[in-house]
């Protein structure tokens, strides 16, 4: 069962380590699979904390395996989907979109698999600071007063990630 306190405030921290390895990126640009690897995290878990929000914890986790949370790329079709959430919170996410998160998805598994070096675009990268933006902050699917000051670090991460995200090559 989807814990919302506990699961944000893992959200917090990793959007810190987000912003960390991507001002670290400016220096040394061997800090970008850290920083691929702990945006998909926070997708992955900012897709869970929506979901769940609904009662819908049936649908975060592998079939069958209620510890293990199902794939990101499967998560976010699920927050986009109208089958899922209401508009209000329901992350409004192009087939483009999903292709760029695809690709930072595909990049974060190369670095943890050691399987080659995939890259994503910088607009996945900037496409996932949005979409963690709405899910956690703009659009979030649980009233924010619940979780204290948390809210308030999610912010002020993602607008760290911002300007460094501007250190990765142009499209």
């Amino acid at each position: 069962m989807i814990q919302p306190a506990a699961i944000y405030a893992e959200l917090t921290d990793v959007c810190r380590f987000a912003a960390d390895q991507a001002e670290v990126f400016k220096e040394d640009r061997s800090a970008r699979r850290w920083l691929a690897i702990s945006l998909v995290i926070a997708l992955q878990g900012a897709c869970a904390f929506a979901l769940s929000a609904n009662g819908l914890d049936e649908d975060v986790f592998e079939t069958g395996d209620d510890r293990r949370l199902a794939a990101p790329g499967f998560l976010l079709r699920r927050v986009s989907s109208e089958n899922y959430l209401s508009d209000s919170v329901r992350l409004p996410l192009t087939s483009v979109g999903l292709k760029d998160l695809e690709a930072l998805i595909a990049e974060r598994n190369a670095a943890i698999h050691l399987a080659g070096h995939e890259q994503a675009p910088p607009r996945a990268f900037r496409a996932a600071v949005g979409a963690l933006d709405h899910l956690l902050v703009s659009r979030p699917a649980f009233d924010l007063s619940l979780f204290g000051s948390r809210p308030a670090q999610v912010a002020a991460s993602l607008s760290r990630l911002g300007p460094a995200l501007e250190y990765l090559p142009t499209d």
